[in-house]
């Protein structure tokens, strides 16, 4: 990066254009396996919080002025998964379900034997039946009008399975689940 700067200088700055290309590839590489060897790695992490993060964040969008988003999330659930992985993984699956809902989204949670389930549940039109087993496939889209690159759900899906975690999907009259099955820390 130093030298990019003296290319500068000297009236070179398309090839210092190319270096500045170059290493913001690697970075970003580099950046993404840094955080893909952190997932998985341990952690607890309190449902409601993280729901809650999630949120606040949704309800400062434009979606949030067609979309009720609500929460339903007792607050002494917790999960063994990083809670930045979590908010992660939850904010993309919560975004995607804003941006396909009709008029709601919710949030729950729900302890059982050795594990918790965080849902994100939406009131859309679902997901057909032949793309179910498909869409969490990195740059999968249901949708090309909308905004989004398709990673969304992969992403979820690496994280939750990086921490001995299931994703459940499926289509509900109307709308569509997607559930994180976590194990409860100890």
């Amino acid at each position: 990066l130093g030298e990019t700067g003296r290319l500068r200088q000297r009236g070179e700055g398309a090839a210092a254009d190319m270096i500045d290309e170059i290493v913001e590839v690697v970075r970003t590489r580099m950046d993404r396996e840094l955080a893909r060897a952190r997932i998985g790695s341990g952690g607890a992490s309190n449902l409601c919080a993280a729901a809650g993060k999630v949120a606040r964040v949704l309800e400062r969008t434009a979606l949030a002025e067609t979309v009720r988003l609500s929460l339903d999330v007792p607050s002494a659930l917790m999960a063994s998964i990083d809670e930045n992985d979590l908010v992660e993984a939850l904010g993309s699956v919560a975004e995607n379900a804003m941006r396909h809902a009709a008029k709601k989204v919710r949030i729950t949670a729900r302890g059982g034997p050795g594990h918790v389930d965080l849902s994100v549940e939406d009131d859309g039109n679902g997901v057909p039946a032949a793309l179910l087993s498909r869409i969490a496939r990195r740059g999968v889209r249901l949708d090309d009008t909308l905004d989004g690159t398709g990673l969304g759900l992969s992403l979820a899906h690496e994280i939750v399975e990086a921490t001995e975690g299931k994703v459940i999907m499926e289509n509900l009259s109307p709308g569509f689940r997607v559930t994180f099955r976590l194990q409860t820390a100890d």
